[in-house]
């Protein structure tokens, strides 16, 4: 009978490499039911998604704008390369041997092309320039609205600086509360240039093994696993740390020396010494620790690093009106200015501290997405009520009588 992390190895594996978290679920979950093992969904959520055992089995959570999937972490060092993984049987047995030679990565350098054109003076990639797999890497831009100090301008400054092979003056961390447009910002900045950008959430327990890399076994041999950051070096690609603030200390060590030199030297794989390629880029997010349980203050060594600190706020209401339209679909603009009109009523009582919550941007576009097929009392009843703690839902409804005629 197959371990748990053989599972989830080869369930990935079979999948060429990467699949959706829907999808590695309900296959570990089939391989169990067949092995006449514990099937159930909370204990698999539980084992599947441990990040101690996902870096055993040499796979890693990324999100690609939306999307949630789980990758081999070899598959991404592959189809950078231009190889292959093949599916393979699960293995049987182990057998220690020396580590392969590395292979040199390719950096990925952008250039121009003929239907590409520029997006804020960055060349725009093709993607067909990278394989399949990587090109789910790309993120689809979402509808991010610049505020008047023009967050793209401001990006692609320091995306400036990586591509002249400045990586120490290219790096940004963007604070501010949840939901209020920090990730998008940076994944429709990638899109709109149409490269790659590996994301990460900091909070969900990475280790150190899985954001640098360790030595482990694969197919037999044993070999040093690259990390998260050490691929966003090896291939001159763009890092996206969400929730920063979260992350263990020996992590942010590594950003330190990433940034501070654009290298790292690991001293499990022999001392070898990883080079950012141009391309490399950290974007940090994080939340305000004053606002925030489970997050931490940064200290100032860390934010010293970041070449471009960003605070963010809601948008102004005509802004946010804006954005809830385009990013909803919903095109009400009197409903949803009336919904903003509560949304900001809401942050008001958090900054009295008669909240804990915040009232995200994010939380109406989803709301409103539902309104095509519910109306506004059931989209507020089954979206938004349920995000707040029971103690806060009677301010809740409380905002939306006083605002909204039809609640």
């Amino acid at each position: 009978m197959r371990t748990t992390i053989e599972i989830m190895k080869q369930v990935v594996r079979d999948n060429g490499g990467n699949i959706s978290e829907e999808d590695y679920l309900k296959a570990i979950q089939e391989a169990c039911i067949a092995e006449g093992r514990d099937s159930s969904i909370t204990s698999l959520k539980s084992n599947a998604f441990s990040a101690n055992r996902m870096h055993k089995a040499g796979i890693v959570r990324v999100s690609i704008g939306k999307d949630k999937q789980v990758w081999e972490i070899e598959a991404i060092k592959a189809t950078l390369e231009g190889r292959r993984v093949e599916s393979t049987p699960a293995p049987v047995a182990h057998q220690y041997v020396e580590a392969p030679k590395a292979i040199t990565p390719k950096a990925i350098t952008p250039k121009a092309t003929p239907q590409g054109g520029v997006f804020y003076g960055i060349p725009k990639r093709h993607p067909d320039e990278f394989e399949a797999h990587v090109q789910t890497m790309i993120p689809t831009p979402r509808g991010f609205v610049e505020s008047d100090r023009q967050e793209f301008r401001l990006m692609a400054m320091c995306y400036q600086e990586t591509l002249k092979g400045n990586s120490p003056n290219s790096h940004m961390i963007l604070e501010g509360p949840k939901g209020c447009g920090k990730s998008m910002l940076a994944q429709d900045f990638y899109g709109h240039i149409n490269t790659p950008l590996l994301q990460i959430n900091m909070s969900d327990g990475i280790t150190e093994d899985t954001f640098i890399g360790s030595r482990t076994i694969v197919d037999g041999d044993v070999v040093f696993q690259d990390g998260v950051l050490t691929l966003a070096m090896e291939y001159g690609l763009g890092l996206l740390a969400d929730e920063l603030n979260a992350a263990r200390e020996a992590c942010l060590i590594a950003t330190h020396a990433a940034m501070d030199r654009g290298t790292l030297v690991i001293g499990e794989d022999n001392n070898r010494v990883v080079k950012a390629k141009n391309g490399f880029q950290i974007i940090a997010t994080m939340n305000p620790p004053e606002d925030y349980a489970g997050v931490n203050a940064m200290n100032q060594a860390t934010k010293d690093r970041f070449t471009m600190n960003l605070t963010f706020d809601y948008l102004k209401e005509d802004k946010e009106v804006e954005v809830v339209i385009g990013q909803s679909g919903f095109d009400d603009e009197d409903t949803i200015r009336g919904m903003v009109k509560v949304a900001n009523d809401l942050r008001q009582l958090k900054k009295e501290g008669l909240l804990e919550t915040d009232t995200s941007t994010r939380t109406l576009v989803q709301m409103f997405g539902l309104m095509s097929q519910l109306s506004l009392n059931e989209a507020i009843e089954y979206s938004m009520l349920g995000k707040y703690n029971a103690d806060e839902r009677p301010h809740i409804e409380a905002a939306c009588r006083a605002r909204l005629a039809d609640y």
